[in-house]
């Protein structure tokens, strides 16, 4: 479907099928008396066991009954008609998106006799032929479920099947809803509606909105043959239902701990001979909700704060006190012979070997003080001096530091339902999160790292209106914005203290350290540097700045209208995303060096113990470099 069309969708059902939208379910059935013969103008009553809401239409001339747009709970249903006993059927479960079928069989008798039966816990789905796969809210809240996030109980629905992407720590749990294949589609076809509203960015990585877990009611996941109404999706399509208040008022306090005493140490740790790293989890919350006006107004709200604090550890490389100063008498190579270091500036052509060229050691292995460049002797400062024992002769891993990254986040939630009439029904939602983390052994150059911000917030109003016995109105508006914002220790860093001209730092868009790179070798040119062999050195710099707000605007508007034993549905439905992105790259410039400058006798032999890419920073040649100009991207795409 063109992504600037506005759609308008027409449902036509020659049966009874009776399709929910979004979160909303719909109780439905036929009234008949004992002898099969329908019932025609019955009054039937429907309560919510909850909110004692009660909602009444009357079966039409095919017998039927539909009771629309209704929010995941327990209903009663009452069927009466003069010279019938009044049927009510009792604690009737409807799950979100779901379609139950409650026929009533109304026997002969006095309208003030009456036949109550227990409806069965188990509600089969007779009315579409939709694959799906409804999680429970006990479920959701008491199984164990790493990072607490609703959407990964996407993988307990047959066909959902996790992408590669999730694999590592940090990318995601196994089965996410907005990183999964559902059902053969692409990970980002798949809809992810929170109380019937799209929570989804605009980019393909996965990122969507949810409330806290506590928040949630049900969950649901589409998997195949799904309502129209849901065009806009390729792959699956997750319906959240958020809580709502009841007449009686209910709440929860809760803590989540997870820590170091009760982890093992990790397995490169063991081998590295460090111990085992701090780390603490705590995700405290408090939820509840009630009545604010017994019948008619109710409320819910929640909220959760996570603070961990996950092991950092730096293991590295630094340049030695005397490597600093251009010396590399003592500096060895892996077979433990003195690595010579060359002068660039003698090369010339090898009288032996013509077309060879050869250079000269510098004297006693030493750079002299006068050929170290003023911008390297300023850059070479921010490698601090080693902390611990080299291993090997070359002295490798002889830095490292154990800290740890802090993450603090805080999680909201409030809805408040409101019956304004017989007729209309109103509630709202509003919810969001901040999530800030960062690392206490940040630095600006050494080791190099980011903070980060990711603030979400998202809100809904739907109204649902009884326009008459078989039409129905419901409306949708919401938003959603989710923001990722990562930017270096380092910003507003101005190189001009490291002893770069003018002409270069007025060409610097956005302030950082640059990216410091001393390889053994690298290869490319151009934007394409590509680094092969050990590091000499550990890198300076290269966190660089991400900025990607997020907006999606949601509107639509949903008839049902009952007509005899058919059904039609039909609206709008209208989306707006749009994206901001800036990304800083390497602005500050990258800068690489390696050996090829001081490596000899001969310049185009390379060999364990010839050159040395700090030799190369202190004299000021690097390899390669770039400087990159990135400009901010606007997108926005219309549904």
């Amino acid at each position: 479907m063109n992504a600037r069309l506005k759609t308008f969708a027409l449902i036509f059902l020659c049966t009874l099928p009776a399709f929910s939208q979004g979160e909303r379910g719909t109780i439905t059935g036929t009234v008949t008396d004992s002898t099969g013969g329908l019932v025609t103008a019955a009054k039937i009553t429907l309560r919510n066991v909850g909110t004692n809401i009660k909602t009444s239409t009357v079966s039409n001339a095919a017998g039927l009954y539909v009771f629309p747009a209704l929010t995941p709970g327990n209903y009663d249903v009452t069927a009466e008609h003069p010279g019938f006993k009044a049927k009510r059927i009792a604690n009737i479960p409807l799950a979100t998106g779901t379609t139950v079928t409650i026929d009533a069989l109304l026997e002969v008798g006095a309208v003030t006799e009456s036949v109550q039966v227990e409806a069965s816990a188990v509600q089969l789905e007779l009315q579409t032929s939709g694959l799906s796969k409804v999680v429970e809210s006990r479920k959701v809240v008491e199984l164990p479920l790493l990072g607490r996030n609703p959407l990964n109980l996407a993988s307990m629905a047959p066909g959902v099947i996790p992408t590669s992407a999730q694999g590592g720590n940090g990318q995601g749990a196994i089965g996410s809803a907005t990183n999964s294949r559902i059902s053969g589609g692409l990970a980002m076809q798949n809809a992810v509606l929170m109380d019937g509203g799209e929570s989804r960015g605009f980019t393909s990585g996965g990122q969507s909105y949810s409330v806290p877990i506590e928040s949630v009611e049900e969950f649901k996941v589409e998997t195949a043959t799904y309502s129209a109404e849901y065009g806009h999706s390729g792959g699956g399509v997750i319906n959240v239902a958020t809580k709502s208040g009841t007449n009686q008022f209910h709440g929860v306090v809760y803590e989540f701990l997870r820590n170091d005493h009760l982890n093992a140490n990790g397995w490169s740790n063991n081998r590295n001979k460090i111990k085992r790293a701090l780390f603490q989890s705590n995700t405290p919350g408090v939820a509840v909700g009630g009545p604010i006006k017994r019948d008619r107004t109710f409320f819910y709200l929640n909220y959760e704060a996570v603070r961990v604090g996950s092991p950092d550890q730096f293991l590295s490389t630094v340049p030695t006190s005397q490597q600093k100063a251009g010396d590399f008498s003592q500096t060895l190579d892996p077979q433990s012979r003195q690595t010579i270091v060359y002068d660039y500036l003698t090369t010339r052509a090898d009288p032996a070997n013509p077309g060879k060229f050869i250079r000269d050691a510098f004297p006693g292995n030493r750079i002299p003080a006068d050929r170290i460049h003023p911008i390297s002797k300023n850059v070479a400062n921010f490698w601090p001096a080693p902390n611990r024992a080299g291993e090997g002769p070359v002295g490798l891993r002889n830095y490292f530091l154990a800290g740890k990254n802090v993450t603090k986040a805080d999680i909201w939630f409030a809805r408040i339902d409101h019956q304004i009439s017989v007729k209309h029904r109103l509630f709202g939602r509003t919810g969001g999160s901040q999530n800030d983390s960062a690392s206490n052994l940040a630095e600006q150059a050494f080791p190099a790292r980011t903070i980060s911000s990711t603030p979400t917030r998202s809100g809904l109003v739907s109204l649902t209106s009884t326009w008459a016995q078989n039409l129905l109105g419901e409306g949708r508006f919401s938003y959603t914005r989710l923001q990722f914002n990562s930017y270096p220790v380092s910003e507003g860093f101005d190189m001009g203290t490291l002893g770069f001209s003018k002409k270069v730092t007025d060409n610097v868009l956005y302030k950082q350290f640059p990216q410091i790179t001393v390889q053994q070798y690298n290869s490319g040119s151009g934007l394409v540097v590509s680094t092969f062999g050990a590091e000499e050195v550990g890198q300076l710099g290269g966190a660089t700045k991400t900025l990607a707000p997020q907006d999606n605007w949601h509107a639509q508007y949903h008839f049902t209208w009952i007509k005899g034993s058919h059904k039609f549905k039909f609206g709008t439905d209208h989306q707006l995303m749009r994206m901001n992105a800036y990304n800083s790259q390497f602005s500050a410039g990258q800068y690489f060096f390696d050996r090829s400058y001081v490596q000899g006798p001969d310049p185009s032999v390379s060999a364990a113990n010839s050159g040395h890419g700090f030799a190369s920073l202190l004299l000021g040649v690097p390899q390669a470099g770039t400087l990159t100009f990135t400009p901010r991207m606007f997108l926005f795409q219309r549904y």
